[in-house]
């Protein structure tokens, strides 16, 4: 709205300013204006007089307490030092296996729901421990995640997709492997 007001202000007070020195112009009138009502207060405290410690550790100590609250606090919460931050190990996890020719059609060679879940032991932890990413209090949230070596149903493709996996091969396309794994894990809804 300030702007709008000067905008329109200089539009029809008669100036030998261009629009951006009559920003400046107004923005300086602005801030004689607060340095006049802040000189008001001073006066009433008197001039050389310290602030009083009360309001010091009043006003300073709360915005110093709120500035490290801001950051802190989300540390806290998305650290592993959260008292509410509790393991939510995997409970069923699944693997699609799909082979995609350029967008023109995909195959699906391997689908498993018959993943087995591990918890890892101290000695596998050591090997994964030289990870960055890897803190010690991880140790009980990483599990092992083993699929089987077959799929669960035979997938073997008709006389018509062979034919047509054979064509589209035998032209220059782009195939791609599609690995999806899905994780499930427990929702806790206590509250």
């Amino acid at each position: 709205m300030w702007e709008l007001e000067q905008v329109v202000s200089w539009l029809w007070i008669k100036t030998s300013l261009d629009l951006f020195q009559w920003f400046k112009l107004e923005e300086v009138y602005s801030n004689l204006y607060i340095v006049k009502c802040t000189g008001k207060t001073k006066r009433k405290r008197g001039i050389g007089n310290p602030i009083k410690k009360l309001m010091k550790y009043a006003v300073g100590g709360g915005i110093l307490l709120l500035l490290l609250l801001l950051i802190i606090a989300p540390i806290l919460l998305f650290s592993s030092l959260n008292p509410m931050a509790e393991v939510n190990p995997v409970k069923k996890s699944y693997m699609e296996l799909t082979l995609e020719f350029d967008e023109a059609f995909s195959f699906e060679l391997f689908r498993t729901t018959r993943a087995e879940l591990l918890n890892i032991d101290m000695k596998e932890y050591e090997n994964i421990k030289k990870l960055d990413t890897v803190r010690r209090a991880d140790l009980e949230q990483i599990q092992a995640v083993k699929f089987p070596k077959f799929s669960d149903s035979y997938i073997f493709p008709t006389d018509n997709v062979r034919k047509m996996i054979i064509e589209t091969l035998q032209i220059e396309t782009k195939v791609y492997i599609d690995v999806k794994f899905t994780f499930i894990r427990s929702v806790n809804t206590n509250s």
